[in-house]
């Protein structure tokens, strides 16, 4: 199917009278619409790993072994499906979803982290990691520019302390 949404699509669809007799080849011509109204494209995943196909041939990975999304490449603390969730590259140590700042603001705290196009980030809190944790959300839909990308989060109070994360979406 074309990537595109400008794109047209062609379907060719059988058609079977009910009421036609048995051994009757199907009835096909008449025109028909069709209304699709979501689509979902779910990439080919020969060892059912979560890495597509296509990501692990370009990062040179092996599309027999599952085992390889859990190895981390490059050392850099994320495994290769994390580095495929967050957009970053398993090969280069320098691109991986971090921290860059944490500091205090006159509106709260200020959180710095990496981000990639095409990724949309939420930054989150708790006051434990202990027992049943609930992270909850300060900042949400935070689209990726490819550089570091900055927020604040309000305080003063409970929402500026404890201990945080930014989850790609």
């Amino acid at each position: 199917l074309p990537v595109s949404c400008d794109e047209s699509v062609h379907l060719n669809l059988w058609l079977n009278n009910p009421r036609s007799t048995p051994n009757v080849a199907p009835f096909n011509a008449q025109k028909v619409e069709v209304i699709l109204s979501g689509f979902h494209h779910q990439p080919l995943d020969s060892d059912g790993d979560g890495l597509p196909d296509e990501w692990e041939i370009a990062h040179g990975l092996d599309l027999r072994d599952p085992s390889d999304a859990t190895h981390d490449d490059d050392g850099d603390g994320m495994t290769n499906i994390q580095e495929y969730l967050s957009g970053t590259d398993p090969a280069d140590p320098d691109s991986v979803l971090r921290a860059t700042r944490i500091e205090p603001d006159p509106n709260g705290l200020r959180i710095g982290f990496t981000s990639v196009l095409d990724r949309t980030y939420t930054v989150e809190s708790t006051e434990t990691l202990g027992g049943n944790v609930v992270w909850i959300p300060l900042r949400t839909g935070i689209a990726g520019n490819g550089a570091e990308m900055v927020v604040t989060v309000p305080g003063p109070g409970s929402a500026a302390k404890g201990f945080f994360r930014v989850r790609v979406e």
